[in-house]
């Protein structure tokens, strides 16, 4: 109806452009005609109220995963201080019995440092292997698989069923693709 009359400039006209200019902010408004008094989350309300008002240029809000990754974070580095604090007293605590002991047990003659067992804190034991495991790749090897253009793919079904022929554990084997490719031009 504007666009047909849109050249005309009575007053119905005029009435219909304000009209339709008043409402035009509401055009788009999808939410439920009740929705303020509906809405009970805080959050949400002012969402509707931003909504209405017009465009802003930026919605500040927190970012909850965020928060709570950090809080995770926190949390975790203040655990790891109190074990670190707790094993730091557990050996003070182990130190200062041994030196008691040492010092009430006057009556034995020397003792040498030997005997003395220097209690700390727990180590991880690391696990090495007997053997050094072979390499399979050698530079030959990967300068003929190069020749041959065989891929990387290829090349490792390839040596696997080699080494499983030649009695060599697949798993303590290793098959070190980077010398295959840096052979590559």
């Amino acid at each position: 109806m504007l666009k047909k009359s849109k050249n005309r400039r009575s007053e119905t006209q005029l009435e219909n452009e304000k009209n339709f200019c008043d409402q035009l902010d509401l055009l788009f408004d999808v939410a439920h005609q009740e929705a303020q008094s509906l809405i009970a989350v805080p959050e949400d309300w002012e969402f509707l109220v931003a909504q209405r008002e017009g465009r802003r240029e930026y919605m500040a809000g927190i970012d909850r995963d965020a928060e709570r990754k950090k809080e995770m974070s926190n949390k975790k580095e203040q655990d790891i201080k109190k074990r670190k604090e707790r094993s730091d007293r557990e050996v003070a605590a182990l130190l200062e019995k041994e030196t008691c002991e040492l010092s009430c047990e006057s009556s034995t003659p020397e003792q040498s440092d030997e005997e003395f067992n220097h209690v700390g804190p727990r180590k991880k034991k690391v696990c090495q292997l007997e053997s050094q495991s072979p390499n399979l790749i050698t530079k030959d090897v990967a300068t003929a698989l190069d020749r041959t253009k065989v891929s990387d793919r290829e090349a490792v079904y390839l040596l696997a069923s080699a080494a499983h022929a030649m009695w060599i554990r697949c798993a303590t084997a290793t098959c070190e693709p980077k010398l295959h490719m840096s052979c590559k031009n």
